[in-house]
């Protein structure tokens, strides 16, 4: 994640996570999937015409970690996998975890701090209408780093004087909006936009140092009962969603499994049943789980990090 980066390239089009549920659906059905075929069934199956709005949806679900592109070709990552474990037909966040997948994946993405941002824009005035919304949220140093700055403050400029919202700032906000509501940050309500979140929430997303505590943050709004997790009273539930994920994971006959789906998955889990355990924490784990002939080996990646396990 990179400070003040964001996500720009988005328009009303991509408000609709589902899509990247499905999208993430289709390329699972295909493990590689050409980007031709994958334009068709999304074509088909979602119903988006538009190649400019696939292009789009398919850059952010890159930039959100849920795809690859390998040898040309889209692949499901870590994440994909997840998504793909946790998800209902027909992809209606009728689950609670599906919501804090999306907060987890939304608020350690590059679009961190500019969905923080709208979040104190919108809490600034609770209930205020979009118009107003709008002008606050790009008038932020934020908004005015993540996208052009003269454009932006010639929108600005064309808002207050002819009152109607710029197509620039609506489908851009709209497209923001929409994905904070669906996770249950944002609420409109007849007198207007509300945040669900208390105060000091909002402010600690705004800082990129927290995404090291992403499931306490979560647990925070999706979890509030969750405690942290406890080595002697929840190592038997980290150890039985280990072999749980690690089944659910491996992709090789040999029996190697993807350690970051492993760790994500547990940690998911592990909340799902009110525990609260960060990955950096889990991965530290694994040398207990080692010790017990649980994990056999751990082989670590370019980036010093595990990168599969097998077991015994």
């Amino acid at each position: 994640m990179q400070e003040n980066k964001g996500i720009s390239d988005i328009a009303s089009s991509e408000g609709d996570l589902s899509d990247f549920t499905k999208i993430c659906r289709a390329i699972c059905n295909n493990r590689l999937i050409s980007k031709e075929k994958l334009f068709k069934i999304i074509m088909n199956e979602i119903k988006s015409k538009s190649e400019g709005s696939i292009e789009r949806k398919l850059s952010i679900m890159q930039k959100l970690n849920l795809i690859d592109i390998v040898n040309q070709k889209y692949a499901l990552n870590s994440n994909g996998k997840i998504l793909i474990e946790i998800s209902n037909e027909p992809f209606v966040f009728s689950e609670k975890i599906e919501k804090a997948f999306y907060f987890i994946i939304l608020f350690m993405s590059d679009a961190r701090i500019q969905l923080a941002t709208l979040l104190q824009s919108i809490n600034e005035q609770n209930g205020d209408d979009k118009k107003n919304n709008i002008l606050r949220y790009f008038k932020t140093d934020i908004a005015q780093m993540i996208w052009n700055k003269q454009i932006v403050q010639k929108n600005i400029h064309d808002l207050e004087k002819s009152n109607k919202i710029p197509s620039m700032f609506n489908n851009k906000f709209s497209c923001m909006n929409k994905w904070l509501q669906i996770i249950d940050l944002v609420e409109s309500k007849q007198n207007g936009l509300h945040v669900n979140l208390p105060k000091k929430m909002i402010n600690s997303l705004t800082d990129s140092k927290n995404v090291e505590k992403i499931f306490e943050e979560t647990a925070t709004k999706y979890y509030p009962e969750a405690v942290k997790f406890n080595l002697k009273k929840h190592y038997q539930k980290l150890s039985e969603l280990f072999i749980e994920g690690h089944e659910k994971f491996c992709t090789s006959t040999v029996g190697i499994s993807d350690a970051d789906a492993v760790g994500k998955y547990v940690c998911l889990q592990l909340l799902k049943s009110g525990i609260i355990l960060e990955e950096n924490h889990f991965f530290k784990l694994t040398g207990e789980l080692k010790q017990d002939n649980i994990i056999r080996s751990v082989m670590i990646g370019r980036d010093g990090k595990p990168k599969n396990f097998s077991v015994n």
